[in-house]
């Protein structure tokens, strides 16, 4: 039973990690708009036209990252005994994993590794 409240833990806090990274990004897509003669089944496109942001829009996605992973590791680590580190670790890992096959510069993908782990380890000891 107790690992099972561990399990919970993990999935609730990638899940509020998800619930507040995916609004975050659709405000920075209002400030940075996807051109209409973009076919979005066409990674290519979506990388070029990635590729061609300015450098603040990376930081403002990083940003992103960061308050998703801290209220992510926040959030694993109130609903757990709030006494080991392991959850919050693997929300990081987790969302860490899954931010290397987000669609743009693979580099940007490997620094946001630099984004969520350490602060979804904040957000633990934070509690």
């Amino acid at each position: 039973m107790k690992y099972f409240k561990y399990i919970f833990s993990v999935f609730s806090g990638i899940l509020i990690a998800a619930i507040i990274i995916l609004p975050l990004e659709q405000i920075i897509y209002k400030f940075f708009p996807t051109p209409t003669n973009i076919d979005l089944n066409n990674l290519d496109e979506i990388n070029k036209h990635i590729s061609e942001l300015p450098y603040y829009a990376f930081t403002l996605e990083a940003l992103c990252y960061a308050i998703g992973a801290f209220m992510g590791g926040v959030v694993a680590t109130l609903s757990s005994d709030r006494k080991q580190i392991y959850p919050a670790l693997i929300v990081g890992l987790a969302l860490a994993i899954g931010g290397l096959f987000n669609p743009g510069p693979m580099l940007f993908n490997v620094l946001s590794i630099f984004v969520y782990i350490p602060f979804s380890l904040i957000g633990f000891f934070s509690k």
